[in-house]
């Protein structure tokens, strides 16, 4: 592969001031920032911006208050369990600037021989209270995958977190709930329960 290394230094013009030419106009147009700040001064002093501010608050407890869920899954009918297996497989090889190889296409990597999965995850419907029930005798965290996560710890001064976007259903695979999910060696163990 040939390279081609251009230099603006390799090239010389001479500079020369053309004068003026035609006619030439102030700037007319303000400054936006200016704009903007008059803006919201003029909003402020009608009560526009504390109407929006009041607004964007009750919007945004309204999402904490009650996050959308991702999928409605079905309550667990029959207690099974299965392994995910976590390793990685690199597709291609990395190589650094120089072109050496740092990390080899089919390299496999398991994080959970590196770092513990740490306490369990216990998913359910938080709009179950038998499920809620249920998690609140368990030990790890409590994700819900559709439920009032503020409501509940309001309730029962525990912290209830929540799946957002659906990436741990999505990532394991998750069909019913409650199941739980914990460490098992070098794999995870996901244990759909009934209740």
């Amino acid at each position: 592969m040939s390279m081609c290394i251009f230099s603006f230094s390799s090239l010389s013009a001479p500079v020369k001031d053309l004068g003026v030419h035609g006619h030439t106009y102030p700037i007319a147009e303000r400054p936006l920032l200016e704009v903007i700040h008059e803006k919201l001064n003029h909003a402020e002093k009608s009560g526009k911006l504390k109407e929006l501010q009041q607004q964007f608050i009750s919007r945004a407890k309204k999402i904490l208050r009650s996050p959308k869920a991702f999928v409605s899954l079905p309550r667990t009918h029959e207690t099974k369990e299965y392994l995910f297996d976590p390793t990685y497989t690199q597709k291609e090889e990395v190589r650094d600037h120089e072109g050496r190889i740092i990390v080899s296409s089919g390299t496999k990597v398991n994080p959970l021989e590196y770092v513990s999965w740490g306490e369990p995850i216990v998913l359910i419907d938080g709009n179950d209270p038998e499920q809620v029930s249920w998690a609140l005798k368990h030990e790890g965290k409590i994700v819900l995958v559709s439920g009032r996560t503020l409501d509940l710890y309001e309730e029962h001064k525990r912290w209830f977190y929540f799946d957002q976007g659906g990436i741990i259903v999505r990532r394991f695979g998750i069909k019913a709930v409650p199941s739980v999910i914990s460490q098992e060696g070098s794999t995870l163990k996901i244990k759909e329960i009934v209740i």
